[in-house]
């Protein structure tokens, strides 16, 4: 596939919000599905926040945030940023991606980011989705046996 000359590769095939704001994304296959759209491959080192409806219907906020190699901040203070971002749209769900150029395969740095959002996920009040990993090759699923060890 040819990207356009600086241009985003994300852009060229993400879908626009309102042709999927009444499609739920209630399995983890269909999140996977939803994710793979809109983040193709890794570009850096930042964490992704997507929240969706009690329908399971994607909101209209995705926010990345770049983010150092390990978490500085606390789970609790990450928990209560999800938590007023969440109210203030009326989230019933987060769904948080770590991305990072690289292959599949979690290292630790990968682990700590992914023990510190599962525990702000946990504080934040909201339902967890995910956390998956956005590579240089596409996205996974990020199991707990693999990070909570």
């Amino acid at each position: 596939m040819q990207w356009p000359a600086g241009g985003d590769r994300r852009r060229m095939s993400a879908p626009r919000y309102d042709e999927i704001d009444d499609i739920p994304v209630s399995t983890d296959e269909d999140l996977l599905d939803r994710v793979e759209e809109l983040l193709v491959g890794a570009c850096r080192r930042q964490i992704w926040f997507m929240f969706l409806d009690a329908r399971d219907c994607q909101l209209p906020v995705l926010l990345p945030c770049d983010v150092p190699v390990r978490p500085h901040e606390k789970a609790d203070a990450l928990a209560g940023f999800l938590r007023e971002l969440g109210n203030s749209m009326d989230a019933a769900a987060a769904v948080t991606v770590l991305e990072r150029r690289g292959g599949p395969m979690l290292g630790d740095e990968d682990r700590a980011w992914l023990r510190t959002l599962d525990a702000a996920m946990r504080e934040s009040g909201l339902r967890p989705r995910g956390p998956l990993l956005c590579f240089d090759d596409g996205v996974r699923w990020a199991a707990a046996e693999d990070y909570l060890v």
